[in-house]
Protein backbone atom coordinates (compact mmCIF):
# COMPACT_ATOMS: atom_id res chain seq x y z
CA UNK A 1 0.00 0.00 0.00
CA UNK A 2 1.51 3.33 -0.82
CA UNK A 3 0.23 6.23 1.63
CA UNK A 4 -1.54 8.85 -0.34
CA UNK A 5 -0.21 12.26 -0.61
CA UNK A 6 -1.91 15.21 -0.20
CA UNK A 7 -1.45 18.68 -0.81
CA UNK A 8 -3.35 21.39 1.25
CA UNK A 9 -2.22 24.84 0.79
CA UNK A 10 1.82 25.11 0.03
CA UNK A 11 2.37 22.03 2.64
CA UNK A 12 2.06 18.22 1.19
CA UNK A 13 1.13 15.68 4.19
CA UNK A 14 1.02 11.84 3.60
CA UNK A 15 -2.52 10.54 5.02
CA UNK A 16 -5.47 11.80 6.38
CA UNK A 17 -4.08 11.50 10.19
CA UNK A 18 -1.46 13.92 9.06
CA UNK A 19 -3.58 16.62 7.38
CA UNK A 20 -6.14 16.73 9.93
CA UNK A 21 -3.18 17.12 12.75
CA UNK A 22 -1.66 19.79 11.14
CA UNK A 23 -5.33 21.93 9.99
CA UNK A 24 -5.68 21.38 13.91
CA UNK A 25 -2.46 23.00 14.31
CA UNK A 26 -3.26 25.47 11.76
CA UNK A 27 -6.77 26.12 14.04
CA UNK A 28 -5.13 26.51 16.96
CA UNK A 29 -2.32 28.96 16.15
CA UNK A 30 -5.07 31.18 14.19
CA UNK A 31 -7.49 30.91 17.42
CA UNK A 32 -4.58 31.95 19.76
CA UNK A 33 -3.19 34.77 17.64
CA UNK A 34 -7.42 35.82 17.24
CA UNK A 35 -7.33 35.58 20.85
CA UNK A 36 -4.34 37.09 21.84
CA UNK A 37 -5.17 40.39 19.77
CA UNK A 38 -8.65 40.44 21.26
CA UNK A 39 -7.00 40.59 24.79
CA UNK A 40 -4.80 43.46 23.64
CA UNK A 41 -7.24 45.50 22.05
CA UNK A 42 -9.35 45.21 25.39
CA UNK A 43 -6.50 46.50 27.59
CA UNK A 44 -5.92 49.45 25.13
CA UNK A 45 -9.77 50.44 24.87
CA UNK A 46 -10.07 49.94 29.12
CA UNK A 47 -6.20 52.67 28.92
CA UNK A 48 -8.01 54.86 26.70
CA UNK A 49 -11.63 54.70 28.68
CA UNK A 50 -9.17 55.51 31.83
CA UNK A 51 -7.54 58.73 29.89
CA UNK A 52 -10.86 59.87 29.33
CA UNK A 53 -12.80 59.45 32.16
CA UNK A 54 -9.93 61.18 33.91
CA UNK A 55 -9.74 64.18 31.44
CA UNK A 56 -13.76 64.75 31.73
CA UNK A 57 -14.06 64.76 35.62
CA UNK A 58 -10.97 67.34 35.15
CA UNK A 59 -13.25 69.16 32.76
CA UNK A 60 -16.61 68.85 35.05
CA UNK A 61 -14.71 70.21 38.03
CA UNK A 62 -13.67 73.42 36.14
CA UNK A 63 -16.83 73.66 34.29
CA UNK A 64 -18.33 73.60 38.34
CA UNK A 65 -15.95 76.03 39.57
CA UNK A 66 -17.13 78.47 36.58
CA UNK A 67 -20.36 78.02 37.45
CA UNK A 68 -19.48 79.09 40.95
CA UNK A 69 -17.54 82.29 40.00
CA UNK A 70 -20.19 83.10 37.25
CA UNK A 71 -22.56 82.91 39.89
CA UNK A 72 -20.70 85.18 42.18
CA UNK A 73 -19.96 87.78 39.00
CA UNK A 74 -23.90 87.89 38.25
CA UNK A 75 -24.45 88.77 41.95
CA UNK A 76 -22.19 91.21 42.08
CA UNK A 77 -22.84 92.62 38.72
CA UNK A 78 -26.72 93.14 40.03
CA UNK A 79 -25.72 94.49 42.89
CA UNK A 80 -23.52 97.19 41.41
CA UNK A 81 -25.95 98.10 38.78
CA UNK A 82 -23.55 96.82 36.09
CA UNK A 83 -24.77 95.47 32.72
CA UNK A 84 -22.23 92.07 32.14
CA UNK A 85 -21.53 91.35 28.11
CA UNK A 86 -23.49 89.40 26.34
CA UNK A 87 -20.55 87.26 25.35
CA UNK A 88 -20.05 86.11 29.27
CA UNK A 89 -23.86 86.21 29.76
CA UNK A 90 -24.21 83.63 26.73
CA UNK A 91 -21.38 81.57 28.19
CA UNK A 92 -22.63 81.13 31.47
CA UNK A 93 -25.87 80.60 30.20
CA UNK A 94 -24.15 76.78 28.08
CA UNK A 95 -22.34 75.96 31.55
CA UNK A 96 -25.89 74.13 32.80
CA UNK A 97 -25.78 72.11 29.46
CA UNK A 98 -22.08 71.41 29.54
CA UNK A 99 -22.00 69.80 32.78
CA UNK A 100 -25.31 67.89 31.90
CA UNK A 101 -23.22 66.30 28.71
CA UNK A 102 -20.19 65.84 30.51
CA UNK A 103 -21.97 63.98 33.57
CA UNK A 104 -23.71 61.95 30.53
CA UNK A 105 -20.32 61.63 28.89
CA UNK A 106 -18.81 59.76 32.35
CA UNK A 107 -22.34 58.00 32.33
CA UNK A 108 -21.54 56.12 29.49
CA UNK A 109 -17.79 55.46 30.16
CA UNK A 110 -18.81 54.31 33.36
CA UNK A 111 -21.14 51.45 31.24
CA UNK A 112 -18.76 50.72 28.89
CA UNK A 113 -16.39 49.87 32.18
CA UNK A 114 -19.11 46.45 32.97
CA UNK A 115 -19.04 46.03 29.43
CA UNK A 116 -15.35 43.87 30.59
Amino acid sequence: MNPQVKKIGNKLFLGTQKVELALTDDFKSSFDKANNNDESIGQSLIKSLSKAESDYKQNLQQLQNAKKIGNDLLSKSKDLGIDLPAQIINQYKTIDVMIKETQGYLSKISQMYSMF
